[in-house]
C-alpha cells in the first residue's frame, strides 16, 4: 500500500510521559508513485539537454583546438599569436576540454554533478572564451595589418577560425549556464 501522507503542517510535537522531554517528530509529505516518476522523467529530461549542450561544447572546443595548432605551432619565420596567447589559449581550451568530457562521462556513469558547481564552470568558461577569442582576433589583426608579402593566408584563415568559434563557445556555454541555473533553480536538475 503506498502512503498517501498529507499534513497541513511540517513539524509535530509530542509529549510523551517520561519527564519533561520534548521529542520532535519531522513528518513531511510524501509522494506517491506516479509523483516521483513524473519528477524523475522531469529530471531525465533536463539532464538530457544539458547532456546535449556538454557534448555540443565538447565538439567546438575539439574544432577550436585543431583550427588553433597550426599557427601556434608553426610561426617560425613569421609569428602568427604571440606566447602569451598561445599560452591563454591552450590553457583555456585544456582546461575545459577536460572539464566537460569528465562532466560528460559522470552523467554516463550516473554520477550527479550539482548545479553550482557547473554554473560556476560556466561563467569562468565564458570569461576565458570571450578572452582568448579577442585575443585571437587581435592578433589576426596585428598580423594583417604588418603587410607581410605574401602573406600566409592559409595560417590567418585558421587563427580568425579559432578566434570566431571561441567565441562561438562563450556564446554555448552561456546557454549553458542560463539552462543549468534555470533548471536547477527550480529543482529539476541535482
Amino acid at each position: 500500500m503506498t502512503a498517501n501522507v498529507q499534513l497541513a503542517e511540517s513539524q509535530v510535537a509530542r509529549k510523551f510521559g517520561r519527564g519533561n522531554e520534548l521529542i520532535f517528530l519531522e513528518i513531511s509529505r510524501l509522494e506517491t508513485e506516479g509523483e516521483m516518476e513524473a519528477r524523475d522523467d522531469t529530471s531525465k529530461s533536463s539532464s538530457l539537454i544539458l547532456v546535449g549542450i556538454k557534448v555540443v561544447e565538447l565538439c567546438l572546443i575539439v574544432v577550436c583546438l585543431g583550427l588553433i595548432d597550426d599557427p601556434a605551432n608553426n610561426s617560425h619565420n613569421r609569428i602568427f599569436i604571440s606566447p602569451r596567447t598561445v599560452g591563454i589559449s591552450y590553457a583555456t581550451i585544456g582546461a575545459f576540454l577536460i572539464f566537460t568530457a569528465v562532466y560528460i562521462i559522470m552523467k554516463i556513469f550516473s554520477d550527479s554533478c550539482p548545479w553550482k558547481t557547473s554554473s560556476l564552470m560556466s561563467i569562468l568558461a565564458v570569461i576565458l572564451f570571450i578572452a582568448c577569442g579577442t585575443m585571437l582576433l587581435r592578433d589576426w589583426s596585428y598580423v594583417k595589418e604588418r603587410g607581410f608579402w605574401p602573406p600566409n593566408t592559409q595560417r590567418l584563415d585558421l587563427l580568425l577560425g579559432a578566434g570566431a568559434v571561441s567565441i562561438v563557445i562563450a556564446v554555448v556555454f552561456l546557454v549553458d549556464l542560463g539552462l543549468t541555473v534555470l533548471l536547477g533553480i527550480k529543482g529539476d536538475v541535482e
